[in-house]
């Protein structure tokens, strides 16, 4: 069995560099319908048994240009929610909030909309769904913070790859299973 992860394309959104907490969210909501710069990294591709999709219009749409057959879309692939961690109307480094949101995720903390834990509970829900038998060669679109969740999963199930440390838009991340 052979499982293939790949980031959506580019989104084509440039975020500020500041901004308050608001504003923050508001740039999120405005990248989650922008639209995509397809690269030339991922190739159309007919030799997977298999395409899951983000119910992402960007990972759905990366998806229809690397799989010509039925692509099977699911919330379970979903990227980690970002929102700000609090509120206030002092603007601050768009990075920087970045770096505090990732920071309260990955110590659990109550004021995300998704927990560390939580993500990796759903992780593992979807990979225990994947039909061993009958799917040799699967293609997964989602992004950066899921995916990066995701292949510790596949690694800690006895996969081989190449371990990802920052996702590529569109470039495919191959992890074999020996057995």
């Amino acid at each position: 069995m052979r499982i293939v992860l790949i980031r959506h394309f580019k989104v084509k959104h440039k975020f500020p560099h500041f901004c308050d907490s608001k504003n923050y969210d508001i740039e999120f909501l405005k990248y989650e319908n922008a639209d995509l710069i397809p690269n030339c990294l991922a190739t159309s591709s007919n030799h997977f048994s298999i395409c899951y999709s983000s119910t992402s219009k960007r990972a759905k749409e990366t998806a229809k240009k690397v799989f010509k057959k039925k692509i099977i879309t699911t919330n379970e692939l979903s990227e980690v929610p970002i929102k700000a961690i609090f509120s206030t109307k002092l603007k601050i480094p768009f990075i920087l909030w970045n770096i505090l949101n990732r920071i309260a995720w990955h110590f659990n903390s109550k004021n995300t909309p998704e927990t560390k834990n939580q993500t990796k509970k759903r992780a593992i829900q979807f990979l225990s769904k994947l039909n061993k038998n009958e799917d040799k060669n699967i293609l997964i679109v989602s992004h950066r913070f899921f995916l990066l969740t995701l292949q510790r999963e596949i690694l800690r199930m006895g996969f081989i790859g190449k371990k990802i440390f920052s996702p590529k838009n569109g470039k495919f991340y191959t992890f074999e299973n020996k057995q």
